[in-house]
């Protein structure tokens, strides 16, 4: 299972109408509630989305102050994305632009479509949306900076060691899969 919010995910597989959910997170692993784990399988990291009439969108990296003095437009998403880039760019004493809050994946697009701001994404965000790998205007420009936001796997503890052993060979089947 994977949702938009990190919250959403560790209640499913809390209740049991899941297994296993991916949920990312900066540097701590995010409060769990009794009887689950959490595991780092993957590293990800931000790419700055900036339309392709902006003389930015030539290079193949960008340096986060660079990205951060852009007008940015923000996704609405518990722990995701571009609230994992606003928090980074804080934790290094910049102050980002935002300009635009989108709260649906349609306007974010268009926003920066339009060139009025820069949207961020995280690289397995783009590999799970299709939309995004087929965006036209828009090129995906990596942060130079190792900026890593690690993605774990949440399972309940209490399962038995032949299942926890499944669980962890379905990790490595999800981290060949990015």
């Amino acid at each position: 299972l994977e949702e938009s919010h990190s919250a959403a995910v560790i209640d499913a597989v809390c209740r049991q109408r899941e297994a296993i959910g991916l949920i990312p997170y900066l540097e701590e692993t995010p409060p769990l509630v009794e009887g689950l784990a959490c595991v780092p399988f993957y590293d990800d990291h931000f790419y700055g989305a900036i339309a392709q009439s902006n003389e930015l969108s030539r290079y193949q990296t960008i340096s986060l102050k660079t990205l951060a003095n852009c007008p940015i437009v923000a996704y609405q998403l518990d722990e995701n994305c571009s609230n994992f880039f606003l928090k980074v760019a804080e934790q290094n004493g910049l102050q980002p632009d935002v300009r635009y809050i989108a709260n649906h994946m349609d306007a974010y697009i268009q926003i920066i479509q339009s060139g009025k701001a820069v949207g961020i994404f995280s690289r397995m965000f783009i590999a799970n949306h299709p939309k995004l790998r087929t965006l036209s205007g828009v090129s995906f420009v990596k942060l130079k900076e190792p900026i890593h936001v690690q993605v774990g796997y949440v399972y309940q503890t209490s399962k038995t060691a032949k299942e926890q052993l499944l669980l962890k060979e379905l990790a490595g089947v999800l981290k060949n899969c990015l």
